[in-house]
C-alpha cells in the first residue's frame, strides 16, 4: 500500500467520503487528462500522447504578468460567487446552518488545517499535504477550491482544476476533517459536488470529472448525476454532464 503525502495509509485511484482523495489524473507519471484526450475518449477514438507544458520561470518579470494577476481577479470572482450560491443552495436544504460557511482555501484556511488537522484521519486513507496541493493547484487562476466551516472549524477540503479549454473541471483531491465527531460529517460531499458545479457552471464548463472512485460508493456517486464515461490506462472515469 501507498503511503500518502501526509505520511498514512492511502489507497491509489480512490475515492472516498471522509478522507475523500479523486485520484490526480497526473499523480501516476502521465501528462494529465487534456481536453483533447477527453473528448477523444468520450468519442471512443484512442488517445494520443502528449507532453506536459513546463511553466516559465520568469515569475512577475514575465510581460504576460499583469494579464495572469488580472486572471485571477476574474476567476476568483466567479468562484467566489459560486461558493455563495452553493451556500444559500445548502442552507435552503437545511445541510448548512447559518454558522456554517464555504470560502477558497485561503490563508486562513491552511493555518486552520495544519493546526487542526494533526491526527490521522478516523477512515485511514487521506492525510494529504493541503500545503502542497494549494501550492500545485490553487495558483492556478482557473483552480477549483473551497473549506468548507462549521464556526471556526475546518471541517472539509477540496481541489480541481479546469483544463485550457473549459472542456471539463476535474475533482482531484477531496477530505474531511479527521475528526469522526465533526459538525458536518455526511455533507462534505454533496457541499462540494454543489460547489464544483455551480463553478463550472459559472465558466461554462459543461462536464465534471472523477477518477477511479471505490466500487462501494459508485452506486452513491450516480446519485449525484455521475455516471461512467471511459477508462484510461487502467483507470475508469465517471462524468457529470451539466445541462
Amino acid at each position: 500500500m501507498r503511503r500518502s503525502p501526509g505520511g498514512r495509509p492511502a489507497a491509489d485511484g480512490s475515492r472516498y467520503e471522509f478522507g475523500e482523495k479523486v485520484d490526480t489524473v497526473d499523480s501516476h507519471g502521465g501528462t494529465g487528462l487534456t481536453c483533447r484526450r477527453a473528448a477523444s475518449l468520450s468519442a471512443g477514438a484512442p488517445a494520443k500522447a502528449t507532453m506536459p507544458r513546463l511553466a516559465s520561470s520568469s515569475g512577475l518579470s514575465d510581460p504576460h504578468a499583469s494579464e495572469f494577476a488580472f486572471a485571477h481577479m476574474q476567476y476568483a470572482a466567479r468562484r467566489e460567487v459560486a461558493l455563495g450560491i452553493t451556500v444559500e443552495q445548502a442552507r435552503a436544504r437545511g445541510v448548512l446552518s447559518s454558522g456554517q460557511r464555504l470560502t477558497p482555501i485561503t490563508a486562513e484556511a491552511l493555518s486552520a488545517y495544519r493546526t487542526q488537522w494533526h491526527t490521522a484521519h478516523w477512515s485511514g486513507h487521506g492525510g494529504w499535504d493541503w500545503e502542497e496541493k494549494a501550492r500545485r493547484y490553487a495558483r492556478k487562476p482557473r483552480s477549483f477550491h473551497a473549506a468548507l466551516w462549521s464556526g471556526q472549524e475546518l471541517c472539509g477540503l477540496c481541489i480541481g482544476s479546469v483544463c485550457k479549454s473549459k472542456a471539463h473541471l476535474v475533482l482531484h483531491f477531496m477530505e474531511s476533517a479527521p475528526d469522526p465527531g465533526h459538525p458536518l460529517r455526511g455533507s462534505i460531499t454533496e457541499v462540494m459536488f454543489n460547489a464544483a458545479r455551480n463553478y463550472a457552471l459559472a465558466l461554462g464548463v459543461p462536464k465534471i470529472y472523477l477518477r477511479d472512485p471505490l466500487r462501494g460508493v459508485r452506486e452513491r456517486y450516480t446519485g449525484y448525476g455521475f455516471s461512467l464515461a471511459f477508462e484510461y490506462r487502467g483507470s475508469l472515469y465517471f462524468q457529470l454532464e451539466l445541462a
